[in-house]
């Protein structure tokens, strides 16, 4: 719903839009390693990291299981990556503590620009998934472009 909202906005100002998904690496082995309320602290802290370089008008989500979803209005596709990157950065670099462990997490984010044709968010979701596929084909841990994909 918000996306949509968003989405008319930018189209009305002719603005770019960028969507985003975001998928934990290897997260299984986090649930399996150090349990599901673990698991539930990693999710939690992961949000907070990734919110932390966004402005009041982004939105971030939670979209299912360890994927979130990203939409940045009046963001071009190299504006996004460049923020898509410090994300990921910052999740890289920052850690919890179990049992006196360091667990750190990584994520791959995949990046498509709305374009003029997208009917909905569901042509969007379709593209950037893709692009994340071919992410975690590539060694995870990036940023991919859907456009270039």
């Amino acid at each position: 719903m918000l996306f949509e909202r968003e989405l008319d906005r930018c189209r009305r100002h002719h603005s770019a839009l960028t969507l985003g998904m975001i998928d934990l690496d290897h997260f299984k082995r986090v649930n399996d390693t150090y349990g599901h309320e673990f698991g539930d602290r990693v999710l939690q802290f992961t949000a907070e990291i990734l919110q932390r370089p966004l402005r009041h008008s982004d939105i971030l989500g939670r979209f299912g299981g360890e994927e979130f979803i990203l939409s940045l209005p009046d963001t071009d596709i190299a504006q996004a990556q460049a923020v898509a990157e410090r994300m990921r950065l910052s999740l890289e670099q920052d850690a919890l503590v179990k049992d006196g462990t360091a667990v750190t997490v990584t994520a791959t984010f995949a990046l498509t620009q709305v374009r003029a044709e997208d009917a909905d968010i569901q042509e969007c979701i379709r593209r950037a998934d893709h692009a994340l596929y071919e992410g975690k084909r590539a060694g995870r841990n990036r940023v991919a472009l859907a456009d270039a994909a």
